[in-house]
């Protein structure tokens, strides 16, 4: 991958986006009960707020995020070992992320669409231009820590919901909730 650049695939299927969508949002209020919201860059009480106090590679689809995800990064060069930290967004209509970066620190963040409105995108800023992308279901994004990236308000009554997760490297390990990959991942 190169720094400063998006790479992007459609890497789920339809039964997968729907398993997915079905866990997050059966599971958001139980997940929001395991502590305070502490991002400000979304709505209050949000389930992004929460991403720190989960992980979704330690949940029952985490057979789908394993399949799909790690073939696509081991695909675009990610280094093993290297540790997962994964969590699920949910925007309703009014909400969004406010434009934010994952760290200065070198290492790859992604997102991944699972459902609500293609339209709104994600936005993505170059050289102080905002770039909108259109999203698609099951549609992963690759990018570095260091791009500043937001979603618009959502103005439908669709519920947006995505995956968003930090590929860290051993300078990372003391992370609670962190999903170490170092080998190669059976089958089930």
């Amino acid at each position: 991958m190169i720094k400063g650049s998006v790479v992007r695939e459609i890497i789920l299927n339809k039964i997968e986006i729907k398993t997915i969508l079905k866990y997050i949002l059966d599971n958001e209020n139980n997940i929001k009960k395991l502590g305070a919201d502490d991002y400000e860059g979304t709505s209050k009480d949000s389930l992004t707020g929460r991403h720190k106090l989960y992980n979704l590679f330690n949940s029952p689809i985490s057979n789908i995020l394993k399949e799909k995800l790690l073939p696509f990064l081991e695909k675009n060069g990610v280094q093993k070992p290297a540790w997962i930290k994964c969590w699920a967004n949910t925007f309703r209509k009014g909400e969004g992320i406010s434009e934010h970066k994952h760290g200065d620190l070198n290492f790859i963040c992604g997102n991944i669409f699972i459902s609500g409105n293609e339209l709104t995108g994600t936005n993505y800023y170059f050289n102080n231009k905002k770039l909108n992308i259109p999203n698609k279901p099951g549609e992963v994004y690759l990018f570095d820590s260091s791009i500043v990236h937001s979603v618009d308000k959502n103005i439908y009554n669709d519920i947006r919901v995505s995956i968003a997760f930090d590929i860290l490297n051993k300078d990372f390990i003391n992370i609670d909730n962190i999903f170490k990959w170092d080998r190669k991942e059976k089958k089930k």
